[in-house]
């Protein structure tokens, strides 16, 4: 695996872990930032505090750790030095900060201070702890301690809750402290607590000032729902402890953006530091990305200031501006979009214009190397923004997220700021923030298009069926099933969303515990089951495959009729078909009049609204009356594909043909602009509408069974289809060629290991196997 490349402009350590900001002062010459730090490896224990030291707030050099956990009230190895905040005063540096510990009696949490004259030496004061109950009967969870000088007194904030944060009926609470000289302090009340769902218990609370209004922000822990970092506008009265709420929101959408802390820093302006990561707890948070010798990014790189209507907004610094290179481009009605490959240094795409109206989303995909992306489309219609992580990296797969956000009706305005592995958006002048971390292989690619709303990228029609496969038991000679879920239209949207493709899948099941089984595989695999019907009149239809020394396949069908065929025209989903980028179909629904009927109805909306039809025989000889009635039907579906898919055993009877040539010409006769021909082990050929034509090798592979092969290599090519965004009629031959290698790597996968559905790869797998 090549190394993730490291963020320039964003704090990162040279080893070891990091995360919540701790502090960001001006001393003595210097801007010096404290943050949570695991010097010894690159996961979360023993926390000390981080220190380094930037004249710019870019360049930093890292120094000794400025707080070690080595007292009775924070030498833990599950506590240390927790996070806290830093003054200046009397020309001297205080870090405050929460000591932990625990013991088979409970956890316990302090608030503690220590003191450097030089900004390199730091000790703890004898005094320690200042603050060693927890305030109000509150949760034992008590900590943060942010300092501030406000209203004539020095005021520090806490984080808590009223109870045990594993118990959902907590709520977040923010204590206020005063004190006249940073040493001894009086307690004020609770400033603020939560309301239902804004958080079970207030981490890393901060407050600070705009214009005469008053921002107090914290990280809510355990609510799945809820932000990563919450604002919360309004009046405060420290002296009497008063907080008036009137505006709540967050300072990011993102999934990547926690502990932000603000500090006065340039001419007075508020810049803000937060950890660009996650906890485990964060339904999209799985692990904490790959090893790289170090862990944590901390974004220092953020101005907070009040637009017009005095809401909150963000802007990038000038400084940190001015070291990006630059792009600005203007979105206009007919623009063909932008793609901007990787670049080696830190990135900013200025957007301007207006977005797109009804039928149309301004998209930006985010790209490695290895072709990962990240899909992140406006929708001015809907006013919202998702962000689709389905074919990120694997450490990077979120899901999709949406936002609703509010677009301006004549022009808006759009920055994108890459950095390392890192990105930001700031929209509508920075009222929207969104920030994400990736594990990209090399630098990250930006494309920018307007694009046809879709909710999927494919959908299929047709059988979804119980493949039974046969095994011989060696003593006894006789054959033991096992069940697998297949049906090829089923298998090609399996493999495509394995990949990270959006799919929808239109047929019938029996209402029996076999078509539950079939539907249950699709909802796992994250094939929508929307257009998925079940019918208590039919069973499920059963396959029995089996499996010659070679991989190869007989099949015997158990369908008289079965739940497929039993489709009929008016349940056919047609706004699913017109919601998709591509309509996948194949002929065993043509063997069926009830069912050849819902084809061609669906076959007839999908060309009617523009939808790429892509088609694949799959000829199955004992499921049809006749051969010359099976051609018949087969044929009939030609005129309606834009691809076509065929097997090289199939060529002669879908066209007379034996030449793979030959055969691929007449087929585009009837009108399809891409052929493909699978040639087994050989590989493909694959031939275009305008007479270009190529054959693509195949891959080695250990057979096993050779079920999904066909499909695994339509559901890779169709995805790859759909990755580019491009019109068919745009490929060069060349970019058709990558299309089919990546589907001959994903059929060379496939028939290595049992079944169809559970044999479809993973996109590392893909790519691990073209790069053999």
């Amino acid at each position: 695996m090549r190394e993730i490349v490291r963020p320039s402009l964003h704090f990162t350590p040279q080893k070891g872990w990091i995360n919540d900001p701790n502090g960001l002062v001006f001393f003595k010459g210097q801007y010096h930032i404290f943050y949570q730090y695991n010097p010894y490896h690159d996961s979360w224990d023993s926390m000390h505090w981080g220190h380094a030291v930037s004249r710019d707030l870019i360049h930093w050099d890292e120094l000794e750790p400025a707080l070690v956990p080595d007292m009775p009230y924070d030498n833990d190895k599950n506590g240390g030095c927790f996070s806290g905040s830093v003054v200046v005063q009397d020309n001297q540096l205080f870090l405050f900060y929460t000591g932990r510990t625990e013991d088979e009696t409970g956890i316990f949490e302090t608030q503690n201070l220590a003191v450097s004259k030089d900004g390199r030496h730091f000790v703890k004061i004898e005094e320690n702890p200042l603050i060693n109950e927890v305030p109000e009967k509150g949760g034992r969870d008590f900590r943060d301690p942010k300092v501030f000088f406000a209203q004539g007194k020095w005021r520090m904030i806490c984080g808590g809750s009223t109870g045990r944060i594993e118990h959902p009926e907590s709520r977040g609470r923010i204590y206020l402290f005063s004190s006249t000289d940073l040493y001894h302090w009086t307690y004020s009340g609770i400033l603020y607590e939560a309301e239902p769902g804004e958080g079970r218990m207030f981490e890393c609370p901060d407050a600070f000032c705009l214009d005469d209004v008053w921002f107090l922000t914290a990280s809510p822990m355990y609510e799945k729902d809820s932000a990563t970092t919450l604002y919360l506008s309004g009046q405060v009265d420290f002296d009497k402890c008063e907080f008036h709420k009137k505006i709540s929101g967050t300072l990011d959408l993102g999934t990547h953006y926690y502990a932000a802390q603000t500090y006065p820093v340039l001419n007075g302006e508020i810049r803000s530091v937060a950890w660009l990561g996650g906890w485990l707890w964060m339904p999209w948070i799985r692990d904490f990305g790959p090893k790289e010798g170090y862990r944590g990014i901390l974004d220092v790189s953020r101005v907070w200031y009040l637009d017009d209507n005095r809401r909150l907004c963000a802007k990038v610094a000038d400084k940190v501006k001015d070291e990006m290179k630059l792009f600005r481009r203007t979105l206009e009605k007919h623009w063909t979009g932008e793609n901007i490959p990787p670049q080696s240094q830190p990135v900013m795409v200025e957007l301007k214009g207006k977005l797109p109206g009804d039928g149309e989303l301004l998209c930006i995909d985010l790209y490695d190397t290895d072709r990962h992306t990240v899909t992140i489309c406006f929708d001015y219609s809907k006013k919202e923004m998702t962000v689709n992580y389905n074919r990120a990296d694997t450490a990077s797969r979120y899901g999709i997220r949406t936002v609703s956000c509010e677009m301006m009706e004549k022009e808006t305005d759009i920055d994108i700021l890459i950095d390392g592995n890192t990105f930001t958006l700031l929209w509508e002048h920075g009222l929207y923030r969104y920030t994400g971390k990736l594990y990209p292989q090399g630098n990250i690619g930006v494309d920018i298009k307007y694009r046809a709303k879709r909710h999927y990228d494919i959908t299929s029609l047709g059988e979804i069926l119980i493949d039974f496969t046969g095994k011989k038991e060696s003593e006894r000679q006789t054959l033991s099933y096992t069940q697998n879920p297949g049906g090829a239209p089923a298998n090609v949207v399996v493999a495509a969303q394995r990949l990270g493709a959006q799919t929808a899948f239109i047929g019938k099941v029996g209402e029996d515990f076999l078509g539950d089984f079939l539907k249950e595989t699709l909802d796992k695999c994250g094939v929508s089951t929307e257009g998925l019907i079940s019918d208590a009149d039919y069973f499920t239809t059963l396959a029995f495959v089996k499996l010659a020394d070679n991989g190869e396949r007989n099949f015997a069908f158990a369908r008289k009729p079965g739940a497929d065929i039993r489709l009929k025209a008016e349940e056919v989903r047609k706004d699913i078909i017109c919601q998709s980028r591509i309509f996948h179909v194949g002929s065993l629904s043509l063997t069926d009049e009830l069912s050849r009927n819902a084809e061609f109805i669906a076959l007839k909306a999908a060309k009617n609204n523009g939808i790429i039809i892509s088609y694949d025989p799959n000829y199955r000889a004992s499921l049809w009356d006749s051969q010359e009635e099976a051609c018949k039907w087969m044929r009939s579906i030609l005129e309606y594909a834009d691809i076509v898919k065929v097997s090289e055993e199939e060529i002669e009877l879908l066209t007379g043909y034996t030449d793979v040539r030959k055969a691929a010409e007449s087929i585009t006769e009837y009108g399809a602009k891409i052929v493909l021909i699978t040639l087994g082990e050989k590989g493909s050929f694959v031939y275009l509408q305008d007479q270009q034509e190529a054959y693509v090798s195949g891959y080695s592979s250990k057979v096993v069974d050779t079920t999904g092969a066909g499909d695994s290599f339509m559901g890779g090519f169709l995805y790859k289809i759909c990755e580019s965004g491009k019109r068919i009629e745009e490929y060069s031959l060349q970019e058709m060629i990558e299309c089919v290698r990546f589907g001959n790597a994903m059929a060379s996968l496939c028939v290595e290991r049992e079944g169809a559905i559970p044999a479809m790869p993973v996109m590392e797998e893909v790519i691990k196997r073209i790069n053999s």
